[in-house]
């Protein structure tokens, strides 16, 4: 089973659009302890994108540090698939202009938290810096591509787009999936409720390298037109976004099964915060 591929849609691209709640979603992923992978699902009006939902492949019982490229292999991977693939059939009949965008994220890597075996391995991925772990990791925390990421890009976005969620001091990469800290949680909820900025980018991928595109919060755009165009496209695409929580609810079943201690502290904080209110909340806890 392979990745659905983009359809054609003509013309330039000057901005890309995306609604706050959506923002927010995307920013809190260089939380997790490793590098997350997903799709955004948008239409493109005139020279526009405006995105209206999106979707995570969920590596919740898996520690990965791997910085170098997408991993849809194994049975994590087939279910991403066959849910992404459902929402680009559903989104490609249902709107005539139909966009997916890929997005990655850059968790924060921390030197002294790096084990020797952790070392050894990112070195062994990029023997260019010759034992250098501090350059490596300044490296890794910028806002960089590896050549598998683009070729990812260019074969499965539309336009040759991306978006790229990069971590920032306080950004937790490392720790053992067994023993996530209470400060973990509370971080996470914390830029979930919105306490802080974006940090997002947008990109476009060709063959002369890696150009920035315009990303704008549709509730901060000044055109209210932009606004009033994405949310639409987000009310219009609730039937993509229930197929990705049918995903997401089956992921997460089996991480409670897993994880079930870990769970119990997650529950805690989420009532604490009173997110048992929204959606997602209810929906899965």
């Amino acid at each position: 089973m392979e990745l659905r591929k983009p359809k054609r849609v003509k013309g330039e691209i000057k901005q890309i659009v995306i609604p706050r709640g959506l923002n927010n979603l995307i920013s809190l992923l260089p939380h997790q302890i490793s590098e997350g992978m997903g799709f955004v699902y948008g239409v493109k009006e005139g020279d526009s994108i405006y995105l209206g939902t999106f979707s995570h492949k969920h590596d919740l019982w898996k520690k990965n540090i791997n910085p170098t490229s997408v991993n849809l292999e194994g049975e994590g991977g087939k279910r991403y698939i066959k849910a992404h693939n459902k929402i680009c059939k559903t989104g490609g009949k249902t709107f005539g202009n139909f966009v997916q965008i890929v997005y990655h994220s850059h968790p924060k890597l921390i030197e002294r938290d790096l084990s020797e075996k952790d070392k050894k391995e990112l070195h062994s991925q990029h023997p260019e810096f010759e034992g250098d772990t501090s350059r490596l990791v300044r490296m890794l925390d910028n806002t960089w591509l590896s050549k598998e990421d683009e070729k990812f890009i260019g074969k499965y976005s539309s336009k040759r787009l991306a978006l790229l969620s990069v971590g920032k001091e306080g950004d937790v990469r490392q720790g053992s999936i067994k023993n996530f800290p209470r400060k973990f949680w509370e971080m996470g909820l914390r830029y979930l409720l919105n306490y802080e900025k974006s940090r997002l980018q947008g990109f476009k991928i060709n063959s002369g390298g890696i150009w920035d595109v315009p990303l704008v919060i549709a509730e901060d755009s000044e055109d209210h037109k932009d606004e009033e165009i994405c949310s639409e496209v987000v009310s219009s695409m609730d039937p993509l976004r229930e197929i990705f929580l049918n995903y997401s609810e089956e992921v997460i079943n089996r991480f409670k099964e897993t994880y079930p201690e870990m769970t119990r502290k997650a529950l805690s904080l989420i009532k604490k915060y009173s997110l048992f209110k929204n959606t997602l909340g209810k929906r899965f806890f």
